[in-house]
């Protein structure tokens, strides 16, 4: 069984106390599923892509079949991971959706589950606190795991004593600017912070990208209303925004799911298309390229952006330039499939992270895995 720990709720950031995160022993026999796994049908390209060679996918964790486990890396099972993190130190988050828990690998290579466990609306400590869908996370230090709770339309931090707290909106499914606890969000899906350490979140339902300063202030940075629109602040426009990733010049990058094309913006609110058009799979530059609705991207300090394109079922590469390629998967072709890149194939990939080394980490949504690419010149 998990051994709850239960130290007294923390009510703020600043008082948080820097105890080291405790892992939690697994429970004494797994949980799994076998049937098939609901997965959405996608409508994919059938046209055949150039795969680079220089790129080689394997399994970090999670067996294929989903579950809910804690433990070693080859124990552990997840239900549907959507989003993944890292923090300074390594450590790995994952929003283990389904199963409405957040996850942590440290760096022993073991499995815990930080917080939640079951569907609700609960700020308390680790497992005794409940999630609603929870979409995706970000970790910016260790101190404050920040989590997109979409179907409760709050943004949860988990502490560093894991106890989980609303750190903003009021729960209820609206747009409204203000206060952390007057502000309202419909899903929440992206979360990332820049280097003055002011939060961003990518609305699905709003189809907005919202703002929240080191003040406690949430504002509309990009967008509102519904379509495709370049522009400034809210006269553009998203369809069902997703992951976002930030630059070291605190440009925003979305992946505009239901657009299927890739954003900037600039810290003024200035919206630009960077890559895609019409639904597909064809690799190309700027918008001759095409995706079919992309979950999650990051950004590496040579501004290379890496996109997960979900209904593809592939690894797409922006350059600097804006040439799309693909470095992973097979346009149409589900499957857990380990290899070089040509020959592998991931499952409705959603989230992604970037490790210190170069290498990436993909939440595999369809195959219920964590991912480990690693890339070579």
């Amino acid at each position: 069984m998990r051994y709850l720990l239960t130290l007294p709720l923390i009510l703020a950031l600043a008082a948080c106390t820097p105890t080291p995160i405790a892992v939690i022993s697994p429970s004494p026999s797994p949980v799994v599923n076998t049937s098939a796994s609901p997965s959405p049908t996608p409508s994919p390209s059938p046209n055949t892509l150039q795969v680079a060679q220089s790129v080689t996918v394997s399994t970090l964790t999670g067996t294929g079949e989903f579950g809910y486990y804690d433990g070693l890396l080859n124990e552990a099972l997840f239900y549907h991971p959507t989003g993944i993190s890292l923090d300074p130190n390594g450590n790995v988050y994952i929003v283990d959706r389904m199963n409405e828990a957040i996850r942590r690998i440290n760096l022993n290579g073991r499995v815990s589950t930080m917080a939640g466990g079951e569907n609700g609306y609960t700020d308390a400590r680790s497992t005794q606190s409940r999630f609603n869908q929870p979409i995706n996370v970000w970790s910016p230090n260790p101190d404050g795991i920040f989590v997109a709770d979409a179907n409760n339309n709050v943004i949860r931090v988990i502490r560093r004593n894991l106890t989980v707290e609303t750190f903003a909106g009021d729960g209820s499914a609206g747009h409204l600017d203000g206060s952390l606890k007057a502000a309202q969000f419909n899903w929440p899906s992206g979360i990332v912070s820049d280097s003055a350490g002011n939060l961003y979140i990518s609305e699905r339902y709003n189809h907005a990208i919202r703002k929240i300063d080191t003040a406690g202030n949430v504002t509309t940075l990009a967008g509102r209303n519904f379509g495709y629109a370049d522009g400034q602040g809210e006269k553009a426009r998203f369809n069902e925004p997703m992951g976002l990733t930030i630059d070291a010049d605190n440009n925003l990058y979305v992946a505009d799911a239901n657009n299927h094309r890739i954003r900037k913006i600039t810290p003024q609110g200035e919206v630009t298309t960077v890559a895609g058009s019409t639904q597909g799979a064809a690799d190309g530059r700027g918008t001759a390229a095409q995706f079919n609705t992309p979950a999650g991207l990051v950004i590496d300090t040579q501004g290379h952006i890496y996109v997960v394109d979900r209904f593809n079922h592939l690894l797409r590469k922006i350059s600097p330039d804006g040439q799309v390629t693909t470095l992973a998967g097979a346009p149409g072709e589900a499957a857990l499939v380990n290899g070089p890149g040509s020959e592998a194939r991931l499952s409705y990939p959603f989230g992604i992270a970037l490790r210190d080394d170069g290498s990436l980490l993909i939440a595999d949504y369809g195959n219920h895995a964590i991912r480990l690419v690693t890339l070579s010149e």
